[in-house]
């Protein structure tokens, strides 16, 4: 391990002033007890569950982690039946709508809530990792499966009475395998790193005599795909065309059964960095301008909270204070909401005018940081009258584009929380009914002391009236 690069990192990240020394000791003497395949593909979120540290606080951590090269990250594409990896690419323009994952021989529609995973790994210039994929299946697993999808018991069971075994091919190599195979059973071999297979079946009438047969390995996977075999003692002999080495899983093949297992015991995703919590990150965003976002980039959100605010009186203000006073009142105004949305996970997307939009991937972190809000916009003005803040949230899909080279969202759920925004009045937070109903919202407001009525609506641009709620601390009634 190379200690004086990795101190040099940390102490760029200490003088930042963002990170605390109990957040950056905590992770030092984890990694430097953490086995090399810890430091593959971490998960922030786990991790911070671990080391029992605030979660946005280690997202963060990982996200200046990478700018000052202590860590690379990588967006992937994962199925959540079994966990294969599709793609493990430092772009956001590498993701796509859909894949097809060869181990569950099924198709899989991406969103960034639920199949996209961000992972962080060790940089190899702070620690050489010795890693060999192809060791074992074990090791394969942890190469090109996600962590994050924790499969089924039923699942498990099923694998371990259709596995064969494991084998891996060098480059430019041959890969001789030498079985009995049963009469009218099928078999495949899959390769996950390169999303192919080879499925073979045996004739129900094969004989005892041995025959040879050969399967190509190229750049586009496997050739042949399918066969019919007539040995029993058939011997497959594998070459490997490719300049890397590949790895086989071999199992027996009944399709129907492990998709009726897979849609009876699914599996369960554990908690991890979502895409779209990356993208409702503050801190990476302002790295993200960096990068070149694809003009055809389209992701599917599946949930998404949007908060907006606008202020009211403006006008009155610039003519009360002056023009240069109302503009810094206005600026110190932004730099506190962005600080709260930073705090509670969030992102600020634009500003416009006197209005902010900000975006998060769970309602309550929305709602809590529309609290904050209101109390620290109170307390900004030092006994001055208050800037009048009002503030609109709605949860719902959406889609993330390039809008002119920035990332940007685009939807009903955009039109409807701008427009609940306009509902509000001074010192007022309206939400719609998906937000509240929320993992956690109710007891926010409580908490808080909020107290709220129910309205139905009507948005301009919404084809039906929306349920609403006006919501105001009860000293503020």
């Amino acid at each position: 391990m190379n200690t004086t690069l990795y101190h040099e990192k940390i102490r760029n990240l200490r003088n930042e002033g963002t990170f605390d020394d109990k957040l950056l000791s905590a992770f030092t003497q984890w990694m430097i007890k953490a086995e090399d395949w810890d430091l593959f593909r971490i998960n922030p979120v786990k991790l911070a569950a671990s080391l029992e540290l605030p979660e946005p606080s280690m997202i963060d951590f990982f996200v200046h982690g990478s700018r000052v090269g202590l860590f690379d990250f990588s967006w992937s594409m994962i199925c959540p039946s079994c966990g294969e990896i599709q793609n493990n690419d430092h772009s956001l323009n590498a993701l796509e709508g859909e894949f097809h994952c060869v181990v569950c021989q099924a198709p899989v529609q991406v969103n960034i809530d639920d199949t996209v995973e961000v992972t962080f790994t060790l940089n190899p210039a702070i620690r050489s990792l010795n890693l060999d994929p192809f060791k074992d299946a074990g090791t394969y697993r942890a190469a090109f499966f996600s962590a994050a999808v924790d499969r089924s018991p039923a699942i498990l069971e099923y694998m371990n009475t259709i596995w064969v075994g494991f084998e891996a091919i060098p480059p430019q190599e041959t890969l001789i395998i030498d079985r009995t195979w049963k009469r009218g059973k099928s078999y495949r071999f899959v390769s996950a790193g390169v999303h192919s297979q080879f499925v073979f079946h045996v004739d129900p009438e094969a004989s005892d005599v041995q025959e040879i047969y050969p399967v190509d390995f190229g750049e586009n996977g496997m050739s042949p795909e399918e066969l019919t075999i007539k040995s029993t003692n058939g011997q497959f002999r594998i070459q490997n065309r490719r300049y890397d080495t590949v790895g086989l899983m071999m199992v027996e093949a009944d399709f129907p059964k492990l998709h009726a297992l897979m849609k009876s015991h699914p599996g369960k995703m554990l908690p991890m960095l979502t895409g779209n919590q990356l993208l409702s990150n503050q801190k990476f965003r302002e790295l993200f301008k960096m990068q070149n976002l694809s003009p055809a980039l389209r992701l599917n959100i599946r949930s998404l909270t949007l908060l907006f605010t606008d202020l009211k009186g403006s006008t009155e203000l610039y003519d009360r204070t002056g023009d240069v006073d109302a503009y810094n009142l206005i600026q110190e105004h932004f730099k506190l909401l962005e600080k709260i949305v930073s705090r509670h996970g969030g992102a600020v997307i634009k500003t416009m005018g006197d209005a902010v939009m900000a975006s998060f991937s769970r309602p309550s972190d929305g709602v809590n940081a529309a609290i904050d809000m209101l109390r620290e916009n109170m307390e900004m003005t030092q006994g001055q009258k208050p800037l009048g803040l009002k503030i609109g949230l709605h949860e719902g899909p959406a889609l993330a584009i390039n809008n002119r080279g920035a990332l940007d969202y685009f939807g009903q759920t955009v039109n409807i929380a701008a427009r609940v925004q306009g509902l509000a009045g001074e010192n007022t937070l309206w939400m719609t009914e998906s937000v509240l109903r929320s993992r956690g919202v109710a007891n926010n407001l409580k908490e808080n002391k909020y107290v709220g009525k129910r309205y139905q609506a009507s948005l301009k641009g919404v084809g039906e009236r929306t349920t609403v709620f006006e919501l105001k601390q009860k000293e503020h009634l």
